[in-house]
């Protein structure tokens, strides 16, 4: 589903935890419309993690890191 709205696309989310169960929940959300969701990022408490990528996304940081991941992600939001 490439190029459509965010609503096409699914409610823009990061997840927390940039390991095997984050990258599951990216690939059941990319692999079913019907759970609406768009994965834009990942936030993490493991140091090592921050500022990687994980399947394309960026890895933010920490817990603390969550109000910039979601301005950096979807701009206009009210973080």
């Amino acid at each position: 589903m490439s190029g459509g709205t965010d609503e096409e696309l699914g409610l823009p989310t990061i997840v927390y935890g940039a390991g095997e169960t984050g990258a599951t929940v990216a690939r059941v959300a990319a692999r079913d419309p019907d759970a609406g969701l768009n994965v834009v990022g990942f936030i993490d408490d493991d140091p090592a993690k921050h500022g990687s990528r994980l399947m394309g996304k960026r890895v933010f940081g920490g817990l603390d890191a969550l109000p910039k991941a979601a301005r950096d992600t979807h701009p206009g939001s009210s973080w």
